[in-house]
């Protein structure tokens, strides 16, 4: 097994958070951008432990060698939990813009939408969330 093959699996078994960081520390990334899913993987289990600094960091620095929308899916979802909702939209309405119209990018637009909703009580961010 390479040590990319290696660093995918371990990726997949749910590692702790000191195992995920040591593994951003230790990127090497001439490596790295051979298999950039590498970057959404690592970043996608940051955000999964609500790690969105740490996420964004990883996905920012995958962007380099896959602008693709996976990876700009998960950034605009570590942006939305950071509180940078307005970023996140924009990302996301990018994103649709350029035909993107699956369920993980509009279901992370209406995350953004309520996310509004919540911090103002205006009651369109809600309509459109929920449109």
């Amino acid at each position: 097994m390479s040590d990319i093959e290696a660093l995918l699996a371990k990726l997949n078994s749910k590692p702790r958070f000191s195992e995920l960081r040591e593994i951003w520390r230790q990127h090497n990334e001439e490596t790295w951008r051979l298999r950039p899913e590498i970057y959404l993987r690592l970043g996608r289990a940051f955000i999964k432990q609500a790690e969105y600094l740490l996420g964004l960091d990883v996905l920012t620095a995958g962007l380099i060698h896959s602008p693709g929308p996976a990876i700009r899916q998960q950034q605009a979802l570590a942006f939305a939990g950071t509180g940078a909702t307005d970023r996140a939209r924009s990302i996301l309405e990018g994103l649709r813009q350029e035909g993107y119209q699956d369920g993980e990018t509009l279901g992370i637009l209406a995350r953004t939408y309520k996310d509004s909703w919540r911090l103002s009580g205006d009651a369109n961010h809600l309509t459109i969330a929920r449109n």
